[in-house]
């Protein structure tokens, strides 16, 4: 086997670059996969109810499923204090940041949750102290979504949609520069539409009507928030059916993205190897590194130009599935439990599942999740021996 088959520039939408890259920001918010595809339809939908033009949808659309793209921007400062962060996002989604005895329940939840029971003062005190540190992360991580969303191509107005996502109606959210008319319109509409589908997957739609119904002047524009509570019955679709809402997502954006360049593809690409070496501070650099290394080498091998630009693609990417093991299992310096270990196993396994729904990434995820594979089986996730590994797997992984 020679490399990969050829992967033409022209088979990949823009709107499929953004929803894959919106899969991976549920994998590094450790919520249910497909939550940010799920929070674009709604929102979408609630965008069309309230008669926004096609402009103002378009940027609903995108911001939507680009909401969390600066996560990984504060996972090393959040685990520093709380220990697993992904244990603390996966149940903060509905959580209301500005209710100061809703956060001290919280807290105190998230530190019975991940520390045995003699090391859970040492650990409360720990994050009480750390808890304004702690806050001070939401300014990087909304300056971090507006370097990635200027990398992905972002105008100047979604830019602005991106740095006010976290901001509160009534000035209490964050980074704290943004309240009531001066949130963007788009901003208003994903801000429902998150907390929404959040609620509607921990108790029923129900309850997120509710849930919106009671920040509404709060943290929710009102609005917006009535429009939604109106028509919660038909925004909250059939989210736990079987079946998957990726095609639903991409033919419902409100203008039509068209096949993306040879440009555009690396230009987004290597974006998104910068929002995953944000995960750690020791890993500036690290995935275009690996990704321009990887290339050389194909080229010393004598592959097809096509393939080294795959390789030097899935080198890029190779590491998406990082943002779903906590920081602070990357950061130990001591070896890992077992338990850890098997997260870490898991890594390549979460790039294959993000990069696996559309043909063209889905080329590309076959040779970035084998990065630890091995010629002699003894490699994760899939333990493939050196017959099942191509030569750009092996340019990929030096072996």
């Amino acid at each position: 086997m020679r490399g990969m088959a050829p992967t033409p520039d022209a088979g990949v939408r823009c709107s499929e670059l953004m929803a894959a890259i919106s899969l991976a920001t549920d994998v590094g918010m450790a919520m249910p996969l497909e939550t940010g595809l799920a929070t674009c339809l709604v929102a979408t939908d609630l965008a069309g109810l309230l008669g926004m033009s096609l402009d103002l949808r378009q940027r609903v659309y995108q911001l939507a499923l680009l909401q969390h793209i600066g996560c990984t921007a504060a996972s090393a400062q959040v685990a520093s204090v709380m220990g697993d962060e992904l244990v603390m996002r996966a149940h903060a989604a509905t959580l209301d940041f500005a209710d100061q005895r809703q956060m001290l329940r919280f807290l105190l939840g998230h530190v019975a949750r991940t520390n045995p029971p003699l090391g859970r003062p040492a650990a409360l005190v720990r994050a009480v102290a750390g808890g304004k540190a702690m806050t001070g992360t939401m300014a990087e991580v909304c300056e971090a979504a507006m370097m990635l969303g200027e990398r992905f191509g972002y105008d100047g107005r979604s830019l602005q949609d991106l740095g006010c996502v976290y901001e509160y109606w009534d000035g209490q959210g964050f980074p704290g520069l943004a309240a009531g008319e001066k949130i963007s319109e788009p901003a208003r509409v994903v801000q429902v539409a998150a907390l929404a589908v959040s609620a509607s997957r921990a108790a029923g739609a129900g309850w997120a009507a509710d849930l919106v119904h009671q920040r509404s002047g709060h943290s929710l524009a009102p609005a917006v928030a009535a429009a939604f509570v109106e028509n919660a019955s038909s925004l909250i679709r059939s989210l736990g059916a079987a079946g998957s809402l990726w095609a639903e997502v991409i033919a419902s954006e409100p203008v039509p993205s068209g096949l993306a360049g040879a440009g555009e593809i690396d230009r987004v690409l290597r974006a998104v190897a910068d929002f995953v070496d944000l995960k750690s501070p020791f890993l500036m650099g690290h995935s275009s590194g690996v990704a321009d290394l990887a290339a050389a080498a194909g080229q010393q091998m004598g592959l097809r130009d096509d393939d080294v630009v795959s390789i030097r693609r899935a080198g890029w990417l190779h590491d998406i599935g990082r943002v779903g093991v906590s920081s602070s299992i990357w950061a130990q310096p001591s070896p890992l439990s077992a338990h850890q270990w098997e997260q870490v196993r898991l890594h390549p396994y979460y790039t294959d599942r993000v990069l696996g729904h559309t043909p063209f990434l889905a080329r590309l995820a076959a040779v970035a999740s084998a990065h630890h594979e091995r010629l002699d089986g003894s490699g994760y996730f899939r333990g493939a021996k050196a017959a099942q590994l191509g030569t750009s797997s092996r340019a990929r992984n030096g072996v």
